[in-house]
């Protein structure tokens, strides 16, 4: 009877044990997992919050495994920041201002600004103008878009279009200007040129910034460059040049502004046109990667971050083809929703290079 009595003890002890180790496991387990939703729940959006300046704060490098990124503009440096979309309306991501029409106003009016480009460039320029020269811009209060309407966005965006002028601009500089209009600065008693000029092919741009940069620095403290579908849709006129000429143009700027941090440019990563085909629609794709490739691996020299990449164009994906492309008056040019995001893209990165509005 011993002889049978202990193993079937031991079976007994052995199968109790097994039943209470996976209880305990399985407990374990859950404890586990509950751990992990709570983590999952509260840290990760503090840590995506944490990587968005916010506007009082001076930050274009984050060092990440001992890199330093280069001059992205912050919310288009990385895909978890991105601007988001209902329909066809956008909302900049957390931590990202929507900066009220009186903020765009006094960061574009603390110096002179000039644009650069083609009629995107244009349309962007008289958009701007148009908002903040509204009564909305100087009323007390904060007012973002309720009291502008479309017709008021759209008002002279076509101004001085195919060489038809209709606006004289009388600034005497030794360097063209298309357009060039005055806006007071509501702080301080000054006026603020705020001019255009017409360069449409990266060669002209290039050959512009290259012939003029030593009286561009003296008079502006703010370029945007808007460019990049005539070389793509018209690019016979623009001298068939490859599509790394984008390099070329980036290379130039970088070498001239750079090293002067009291200048601030702003390039924009254009948008196809609504009507490309799929070779050219290849051809935008690849000029935009080069462009992100190139500040990618062009760090900025210490302390100047004044040249910055906008990409509009990624904040644009599902928006520039098809039906539900954000249409302009014509293919090559964005509804004012979509002009309106790079406005705001523009002056928050302009608020980021100035340690805030």
């Amino acid at each position: 009877m011993e002889s049978t009595k202990f193993p079937t003890l031991g079976r007994r002890l052995f199968f109790r044990g097994t039943i209470a180790g996976l209880f305990l496991s399985l407990a374990f387990l859950r404890l586990m997992h509950s751990s992990y939703s709570n983590t999952r729940m509260f840290t990760i959006p503090n840590i995506i919050i944490s990587k968005i300046p916010n506007r009082t704060e001076l930050n274009h490098t984050n060092n990440v495994s001992g890199k330093t990124k280069s001059r992205y503009y912050l919310p288009t440096s990385d895909s978890s920041l991105s601007y988001s979309w209902v329909d066809n309306q956008w909302q900049p991501p957390p931590g990202v201002p929507l900066y009220t029409i009186q903020e765009m106003r006094r960061i574009f009016t603390q110096g002179n600004v000039l644009w650069i480009g083609d009629s995107t460039a244009r349309q962007d320029y008289v958009t701007l103008y148009n908002m903040i020269t509204s009564s909305s811009s100087t009323n007390d209060g904060d007012h973002y878009y309720s009291n502008l309407t479309v017709a008021q966005l759209n008002e002279g965006i076509n101004v001085n279009k195919g060489g038809k002028i209709t606006e004289i601009c009388d600034r005497r500089y030794p360097f063209d200007l298309l357009l060039c209009r005055n806006i007071g600065n509501a702080t301080v008693d000054k006026i603020v040129h705020y001019d255009y000029t017409e360069q449409i092919c990266f060669r002209e741009v290039f050959n512009y910034i290259n012939t003029n940069w030593r009286l561009l620095m003296a008079r502006y403290s703010t370029i945007l460059v808007s460019v990049g579908i005539w070389d793509v849709i018209r690019f016979q006129y623009c001298g068939s040049q490859n599509a790394t000429y984008v390099r070329d143009v980036l290379n130039v700027i970088d070498e001239k502004f750079s090293a002067n941090g009291h200048v601030q440019l702003l390039w924009k990563v254009h948008c196809g046109a609504g009507n490309e085909n799929a070779s050219e629609m290849d051809r935008t794709g690849l000029i935009q990667q080069l462009t992100r490739d190139w500040f990618a691996t062009h760090p900025p020299p210490k302390h100047s971050y004044n040249v910055v990449m906008i990409d509009l164009a990624k904040e644009m994906e599902g928006r520039t083809y098809g039906e539900a492309r954000i249409a302009g008056d014509i293919p090559p040019h964005l509804g004012p929703t979509a002009r309106m995001l790079f406005l705001q893209m523009a002056t928050h990165a302009i608020a980021q290079q100035r340690g805030g509005p």
